[in-house]
């Protein structure tokens, strides 16, 4: 997560950029806290479940450059892990990582989000948010599959026509940018039938990004 502050300390309020990019702090917590530190033993694995708590911050996740494996996301697990050395996480976003084994014991690893330029009027940059130390070695008791689930797909390969469109957009007003869908504040869009299944074409027209989600359900991306 992260807070914005004043001066003197205090929450601090909105400003009108905010209004458009959405309010970045400048104080950077994990669980809590600034600047933390952690320890993995060397030769171990770990689970590690993050959450991009910001409202707005787009997190370039890397552990200092070295790979780490991508076994899940917010639908639940992936079909295999996936080596990676870094993870975009979106705001709201979920992952799941399997970490280490690292054989190098009192290295230190940069807990980092790297540059990422989601819209044009921010320049990106690299933010630190914690430590992870790998400590003296110890036995590892977990073992990954190559494996992890099993997805059916909901559509066949191949090319298929959408059923709906979703155009997420904006427009300048005195007060900054009305975001909009279907060039429409809170848009209402045809209903979804209970077992209807649907293909939307989801169109960004707008120069930054846009992280789309719907509340409590999942999709497949085709």
């Amino acid at each position: 997560d992260d807070l914005k502050l004043d001066r003197r300390g205090r929450i601090a309020k909105t400003a009108l950029f905010d209004r458009h990019s959405g309010r970045e702090g400048e104080v950077l917590l994990i669980n809590g806290r600034s600047e933390p530190a952690f320890t993995i033993a060397a030769g171990q694995i770990e689970r590690w479940r993050l959450v991009n708590a910001c409202s707005a911050r787009y997190v370039r996740l890397s552990l200092g450059g070295r790979p780490f494996r991508l076994i899940g996301s917010d639908g639940g697990l992936r079909t295999e892990p996936v080596l990676v050395t870094e993870t975009l996480l979106t705001p709201g976003d979920r992952v799941e990582l399997a970490v280490g084994p690292f054989d190098d014991e009192g290295a230190e690893l940069a807990i980092e989000s790297l540059p990422y330029r989601r819209t044009s009027m921010k320049r990106p940059r690299r933010d630190v948010w914690g430590t992870l130390r790998v400590g003296p070695r110890a036995p590892s008791v977990a073992s990954i599959p190559t494996t992890l689930a099993s997805i059916a797909p909901l559509v066949p390969a191949g090319p298929i026509a959408p059923t709906r469109t979703v155009r997420l957009g904006a427009r300048m007003t005195f007060h900054g940018h009305d975001w909009l869908i279907n060039d429409e504040q809170h848009h209402h869009d045809a209903p979804v039938k209970v077992g209807e299944l649907q293909v939307w074409d989801i169109v960004n027209e707008t120069g930054m990004d846009h992280p789309f989600h719907l509340h409590g359900f999942f999709f497949q991306v085709i």
